[in-house]
């Protein structure tokens, strides 16, 4: 037995190739379509169909079928690994509208045939970048953002144009790009080297590498801001930390305040109730001094009564002695 034979393995579709069902051209150009697969030994053929109708390549003029060895990529197990493999395609040249269906390619080996389906679409003017808006400024930049749309097929590379509003002039930076493939996302950029407290009219535009262009998004008005703003901002700011302290304190006193306040009133509350408690709430001064009138005439019993049984002492009449007295000397 042979042990050094090598292990056969069936041709695969790589997941770079998976990835690629919908595949671009654009009228009256050339394009390649392709799929790229790995396997050992190689395929034996390769069968292009157009509609299900087999492709005849000998009509060079229209169709070249071609491989050629190269490195696929492939995921195995969550991770992407290079391989050695195989890059199947289809040149059509001078696309006119009927081009533009399924083409599926099957290769043959020992094993069972692999198939896979490509959709040839036609090359689209990029669709207009939606949500463009602000999103922060500085005295000498400006950020803004936006979501990205279909690129018509192609790449796209996204620009974003800015002048002082008033003038004529704009200025155009290429705020990054965007794969066929790549999952869109919301996207930001941040124009810088702009002046300090100036209004800027901004705009931006996708273009693809079929060199077609979107059309504008509507004019943005944004503003940078100056250095006097910052400063009266961080003033501001400052006051703002300051009364909101301030407030703070001044509450914390006032509920200090009222707690004191409360445990005063507890206490006084408190005092009231033991002083209900001995019954001295009850005693009037009036009763006092009833009390006083009692006890005086407990203790002196006769001291009223003396008073009713003497009655009026009998007046002594003075004139009446001396008449009585002039009478005796009379009679000497």
């Amino acid at each position: 037995m042979n042990v050094n034979k090598r292990m056969e393995t069936q041709p695969v579709l790589s997941s770079d190739t998976i990835d690629r069902v919908k595949q671009f051209g654009e009228i009256n150009k050339a394009v390649d379509i392709y799929v790229n697969v790995y396997c050992d030994p190689k395929f034996t053929s390769v069968v292009w169909t157009h509609e299900g109708v087999p492709i005849t390549t000998q009509n060079i003029a229209k169709y070249v079928s071609s491989s050629s060895p190269t490195i696929v990529m492939h995921t195995i197990h969550g991770k992407e690994i290079q391989l050695d493999g195989f890059n199947v395609s289809l040149t059509i040249n001078e696309l006119k509208a009927e081009d533009f269906a399924n083409y599926t390619v099957t290769l043959r080996s020992g094993f069972p045939d692999v198939r896979f389906t490509i959709v040839l679409e036609s090359a689209s003017v990029p669709e207009t970048p939606g949500n463009f808006s602000t999103v922060a400024s500085s005295a000498t930049s400006i950020t803004v953002q936006w979501d990205p749309h279909s690129g018509g097929g192609y790449k796209q590379i996204f620009h974003i144009q800015y002048r002082v509003q008033g003038s004529s002039e704009w200025t155009t930076v290429s705020a990054g790009e965007e794969d066929i493939n790549e999952q869109r996302r919301r996207r930001t950029y941040e124009v810088k080297t702009l002046q300090e407290g100036k209004a800027y009219e901004m705009r931006m535009y996708a273009e693809n590498t079929a060199m077609k262009r979107s059309n504008f998004t509507e004019v943005l008005i944004s503003y940078t801001q100056s250095s006097e703003s910052t400063t009266s901002s961080a003033v501001i700011g400052a006051v703002v930390g300051v009364v909101v302290t301030l407030v703070i304190v001044c509450a914390s006193f006032i509920v200090i305040l009222l707690i004191k306040r409360n445990k005063g009133k507890d206490k006084r509350e408190k005092n009231d109730k033991c002083y209900v408690n001995t019954g001295f709430h009850n005693i009037h001064i009036g009763d006092a001094y009833e009390e006083m009138e009692n006890k005086f005439d407990v203790e002196h019993p006769q001291s009223s009564k003396t008073y009713e049984t003497l009655g009026t002492k009998e007046k002594i009449s003075v004139y009446d002695d001396l008449e009585n007295t002039k009478g005796v000397y009379g009679k000497l």
